[in-house]
């Protein structure tokens, strides 16, 4: 039952598609759409995974959005397309085995985790430095040796760093 719900919707996303084809007239953008439909028809068909799929609704999505950004076409058939669609996502998450999504999402967390942390950037790595190798040193001190650097950002940075556990060289107020 789920299954033909799926399918009545994306027939139905189908066709506001090419209805909305057949009054675009810029060329470019036709072929970028039909593109992007016809790769979320096939992902469909072909039943490929889950992250194939929603990267294709992506893909369509963002395409859709960007013809409204640009007003290419009127907004209201583009609005209800884009509504459609997101209700047609909707449908496939709910219908989806939760063990599969657990099983994609765990392995998506593994490689996040294989990154490494970096809890500062080059830029408070380099003030952090620079307090470190100076005593008593002013704010206004740091803006004029990083004026690379907006006096906001340097003030952000600073906050930041006072922020931090373990990073006792740094008091700002």
């Amino acid at each position: 039952m789920n299954k033909r719900k799926e399918i009545k919707k994306l027939i139905f996303l189908t066709i506001l598609t090419s209805k909305i084809l057949a009054r675009i007239k810029d060329d470019f953008f036709k072929r970028k759409l039909l593109s992007k439909l016809l790769n979320l028809l096939t992902s469909y068909v072909a039943q490929s995974s889950y992250q194939e799929l929603r990267s294709a609704l992506n893909n369509f999505l963002e395409t859709v959005d960007y013809a409204i950004y640009y007003k290419l076409f009127d907004a209201t058939p583009l609005l209800l397309l884009k509504r459609k669609t997101l209700k047609f996502r909707l449908l496939i998450l709910k219908n989806l085995n939760t063990p599969q999504i657990l099983k994609e999402k765990l392995s998506r967390e593994n490689i996040i985790e294989e990154k490494p942390k970096q809890l500062l950037t080059s830029n408070k790595d380099k003030i952090l430095g620079f307090i470190k190798n100076n005593n008593k040193i002013r704010t206004k001190d740091i803006i004029g040796e990083f004026n690379n650097l907006s006096e906001r950002t340097v003030k952000r940075t600073l906050k930041e760093l006072s922020d931090l556990e373990g990073h006792k060289a740094v008091y700002y107020s």
